[in-house]
This record gives structure tokens, C-alpha cells and sequence, in this order.
């Protein structure tokens, strides 16, 4: 077990940790997918394309069809998973009590996303949150949570 004094930074994956996104993304992909021709519940959805990156996303869903997804396909599921994310995106529980606890302890802590850096407003810390990584994990006292198929890790 590693103890918070021996971290030197934890890193706190966004979505399914931080935030409650992936029901949320995963519903919006299974509709959109649906509406293609390509029936998709949110099951199949979290269990075929959770964690993929959108083009990954694209790619697969294409094979299953057997055809090609129209141009504007992705921006439109952006699109609507943003008006989703802007109506129903809540915090998870705790996440916010466990990141101030951390960083209370003199820990670092920073996100992680494969989200739109854009999104983030972080592009004048990239340089430095690499930087930071790179030492933390080469010394091995670095610790990333994030959500794997057992959950929270």
C-alpha cells in the first residue's frame, strides 16, 4: 500500500473519476449510433467503445456498418454530447473532497483527459504537468487513479 507522504504526485483521470461523464458520453454514442442504422444500447456502447478515442470510435462502428458514417458525424456527436454534458454533468461524489484531501497533504495533483485540451484551459501548464510527470514517474512515487473495467482504480 502506498502511503500519500510517499507520493509526489497523483493523477486524477477526468472522466468516471472526477466527473460523471461516461453513462452520459455513452448514452449520447449509443443514440447517435442508433440513428445510423447501427443499433447500439448503452450496454453495448460502455462495453464496445468506453475509453476509445473518438476516431477509434468512428473506425469500428464503420465496420460493423460496413459502410462509412457521414462527414459530420463526429462533430455532431460532440455537439450533442457538449448540450448533454452542459444540461446533466455533475461532479462525482466525493472526487472533490478526495482531491483536497490529497493536495491538503502537500501531494501534487493534476487531470488527465482525452478530452479537447482546449477544454481544459490547461495549455499554459502542459509544458510543466509533463515535466512534473516524467520526475514523478521515473522515481516511481506517482500514482494515477482512473476507472477501469473493475471501476475506480
Amino acid at each position: 500500500m502506498i502511503a500519500v507522504h510517499d507520493l509526489q504526485l497523483v493523477i486524477f483521470d477526468c472522466d468516471g473519476v472526477l466527473v460523471d461523464s461516461e453513462v452520459i458520453s455513452n448514452e449520447i454514442l449509443a443514440r447517435a449510433l442508433s440513428a445510423q442504422g447501427l443499433p447500439t444500447t448503452l450496454t453495448e456502447a460502455r462495453r464496445d467503445y468506453q475509453g476509445l478515442l473518438l476516431a477509434d470510435v468512428l473506425a469500428r462502428a464503420e465496420a460493423k456498418l460496413g459502410r462509412p458514417l457521414p462527414l459530420d458525424w463526429i462533430a455532431q456527436f460532440e455537439r450533442d454530447r457538449a448540450a448533454e454534458f452542459h444540461r446533466e454533468l455533475r461532479p462525482v461524489p466525493g472526487a472533490a473532497e478526495a482531491v483536497q484531501c490529497i493536495s491538503s497533504a502537500g501531494v501534487a495533483v493534476c487531470v488527465a483527459s482525452q478530452g479537447k485540451l482546449e477544454l481544459w484551459r490547461y495549455r499554459h501548464k502542459e509544458t510543466y504537468v509533463a515535466r512534473r510527470v516524467m520526475s514523478c514517474l521515473s522515481c516511481g512515487r506517482c500514482l494515477l487513479v482512473e476507472v477501469g473495467s473493475a471501476g475506480v482504480s
